[in-house]
């Protein structure tokens, strides 16, 4: 929240608090002479306490069948405080405000799931399409989340697979538990550059068409005989199962899913980043789209759930003979 607006809603409401508060008094005018135009650790301690201090009364007022005034709603909406901003954002709601769309669009951005359902709440009573596009993106507190309160966090490099593409910034607002997406003001070409660099692009019919090529028995045959060479050549048991596992993971995802056929995304493409298993099943995939919600080009990579850790033998292990006599006769027999 900015000091200044901070400070304005404070005196705005002073004057109606059903009792004095000298202390809040000296702390505003501590804020408004040492942190208006500054920043610093001791501001944000005192802006954090007068935000504090606001949503206490204003839930005073709400809860005694006072509506706040319109102006302090506004102000309180962009607080720093999760709890205030979500407050302030749904009784904005009721006054259907196009003059409010912008702070529906930060809020529907923000770290805290509280926070952008209630955004989400306030987009949906303002007549704009962008905005309830991007309410419709927006994940928000769901069922079972908790309170809402603790802050989200972008996915780091590791959990995506790659490096994301830079000065790309994190979307809050469209990405999904299973979805992390980014947004650039570069054009989609551009950014499909970035990440080709000779590798396959698809459409998303090209990409459901080839994971049902390689799906079925023939797939699970060939993953079968890969694994049954692997372990013949000396490789570790584990380490093939692992590999035999992330194909058929792979195999599995629908990469199109949350981006095709969805309002607002147009002509998203996909860069096969990583391949899986003897049929080069994609196991790592980038999407790159125009999204009009996001007004912006979309960056998304899927997000998949770890694989479960294997207890077997190390990659210094010795196999059984006996293991691979077995193995032989097995590759005989499927041959």
């Amino acid at each position: 929240m900015v000091p200044q607006l901070l400070s304005l809603a404070l005196m705005m409401w002073i004057p109606r608090a059903a009792a004095p508060n000298p202390d809040l008094n000296a702390t505003l005018a501590r804020f408004e002479r040492e942190c208006l135009g500054k920043g610093g650790a001791p501001c944000e301690a005192l802006q954090a306490e007068l935000e504090q201090a606001l949503y206490r009364e204003l839930m005073v007022m709400y809860l005694g069948g006072k509506d706040p005034d319109h102006r302090v709603l506004r102000v309180a909406a962009r607080a720093q405080l999760p709890d205030l901003a979500a407050f302030a954002l749904r009784r904005l709601a009721r006054w259907q405000a196009a003059e409010d769309a912008p702070i529906a669009g930060t809020g529907l951005d923000s770290p805290y799931p509280a926070v952008r359902s209630a955004a989400s709440e306030l987009a949906r009573s303002i007549n704009h399409p962008q905005l309830q596009r991007l309410a419709a993106r927006s994940r928000g507190s769901r069922e079972g989340s908790g309170t809402g309160l603790v802050p989200d966090e972008a996915p780091h490099a590791k959990t995506l697979g790659t490096s994301t593409y830079p000065g790309s910034s994190y979307s809050f607002a469209a990405s999904r538990q299973d979805l992390a997406v980014y947004r650039t003001s570069d054009g989609p070409e551009k950014v499909l550059a970035y990440f080709t660099k000779g590798r396959r692009v698809l459409s998303g019919a090209e990409l459901a068409s080839l994971r049902k090529q390689k799906g079925g028995k023939k797939h699970d045959d060939a993953m079968a005989q890969a694994m049954i060479q692997a372990v013949m050549s000396g490789q570790d048991p584990q380490a093939a199962m692992k590999q035999m596992m992330e194909s058929a993971q792979a195999q599995d995802v629908d990469w199109t899913t949350g981006i095709e056929g969805v309002e607002g995304i147009s002509s998203p493409r996909y860069v096969v980043l990583e391949e899986a298993g003897p049929q080069k099943v994609p196991s790592r995939v980038v999407s790159v789209y125009r999204d009009e919600a996001l007004g912006a080009t979309a960056v998304a990579f899927r997000l998949l759930p770890p694989l479960p850790s294997l207890a077997g033998p190390s990659k210094a292990a010795k196999v059984d003979p006996a293991y691979l006599q077995a193995l032989q006769e097995l590759q005989m027999r499927t041959d």
